[in-house]
């Protein structure tokens, strides 16, 4: 969040808070920019396969990973997480979705949100200038319809609004992404997805900062049985791996993703 005046003593609380939060988690590349919110990742199973679901997802979390993935939902899902983070920092996730009785999609909504504990603002002198706290807060609609086109494909739109608060100061951005899967083909095995996260963005308060644009591709591919592995690449060059093997009511999962191993059951 970068203050549009020159206030100093705004400028050294920014800094003290992007210290607090500098270390990295899941697949976050720098926090406390504008959007990093959504690439932390959500629900048990996309963080355990390192968040590589741009083609696999098909549950409450479609909204957050590919909207498209609403076209797909069996039914009503709800979600609820809590992560504690570095130095008292926490990460909630809140995700409802559900199908469309007459017609194949789905809907949903979300709240995401990252909290910072105070601590103690510095001006330039280093003098200690109040308490102060960091938050984001995050919330998305969005829509996915089933057999657009073709009864293979699926395509989804989400609008969010990112809320970021450092002491007195708040800003606001807007954001739409657009994603679409496609499958499954090769014997019921393989599918490919897209998403188009902020395709269109807006900002206002006090920042000049925007989500930027960032185009994701994924595949999912199920090996045999119930083993399936999963793989995204985003334009930036980061790869996200995973696999799952499903038995029963259990499911055994391991991913990679910023060069980091997750794991979950």
């Amino acid at each position: 969040m970068a203050p549009s005046g020159g206030d100093s003593s705004r400028r050294a609380a920014l800094f003290s808070a992007l210290l607090l939060l500098a270390p990295r988690w899941a697949t976050a590349q720098s926090a406390g920019a504008a959007g990093e919110l959504f690439s932390f990742g959500a629900n048990a199973r996309g963080l355990a396969m390192g968040s590589a679901q741009t083609a696999a997802v098909n549950d409450v979390t479609a909204l957050y990973y590919n909207p498209a993935g609403l076209g797909l939902l069996p039914g009503r899902e709800v979600t609820l997480m809590r992560a504690k983070l570095f130095e008292g920092a926490t990460y909630d996730y809140i995700g409802y979705a559900q199908n469309k009785k007459k017609r194949a999609g789905g809907w949903g909504v979300e709240l995401v949100r990252l909290g910072a504990a105070g601590d103690d603002g510095r001006d330039e002198s280093n003098n200690k200038t109040g308490g102060f706290s960091y938050a984001e807060t995050a919330l998305g609609i969005g829509h996915g319809w089933r057999g657009v086109f073709h009864p293979s494909m699926s395509i989804g739109v989400k609008g969010k609004l990112l809320r970021r608060s450092l002491g007195p100061s708040s800003d606001q951005t807007f954001g739409i992404d657009f994603g679409a899967q496609f499958g499954p083909i090769a014997n019921e095995r393989l599918s490919l997805g897209v998403v188009i996260q902020n395709a269109v963005a807006l900002g206002q308060g006090d920042t000049d900062d925007r989500l930027k644009p960032q185009i994701r591709a994924g595949a999912a591919f199920r090996v045999v049985g119930p083993m399936s592995v999963v793989a995204d690449l985003s334009q930036s060059g980061e790869i996200r791996v995973g696999t799952e093997y499903a038995f029963g009511m259990t499911s055994v999962r391991i991913g990679m993703a910023d060069k980091s191993l997750s794991f979950g059951g």
